[in-house]
């Protein structure tokens, strides 16, 4: 595992966590796992938007077989991503200095 770990990469880790995902209607241990993730993403929306007002956009496989797990008012939020990471960054770096959205 170890070595494992050294060259694993972001598709190589959720591959492993797709496992999980397979396992957990007979695993308790990947059920706990799972809860533990959703716990985890559920954290992470309430520190970059305490005030609850934001959408909530998620991407890929495991971020997406997560959400469903999420309360409610975090699934109320949830909008579709209208591009991916290279377009954003390509907006980002087109935006004009100081532009807020």
């Amino acid at each position: 595992v170890l070595a494992w770990q050294l060259t694993a990469g972001q598709r190589d880790y959720a591959a492993l966590t797709l496992q999980v995902f397979e396992c957990e209607a007979h695993d308790p241990v990947a059920h706990a796992l799972l809860n533990h993730a959703v716990s985890e993403l559920a954290l992470h929306l309430q520190a970059l938007d305490a005030t609850h007002r934001l959408p909530v956009c998620l991407a890929g496989s495991v971020a997406l077989r997560l959400a469903p797990r999420l309360h409610a008012h975090w699934q109320a939020r949830w909008v579709t991503p209208e591009g991916d990471a290279m377009a954003g960054a390509l907006q980002l770096i087109h935006a004009p200095a100081g532009a807020k959205d």
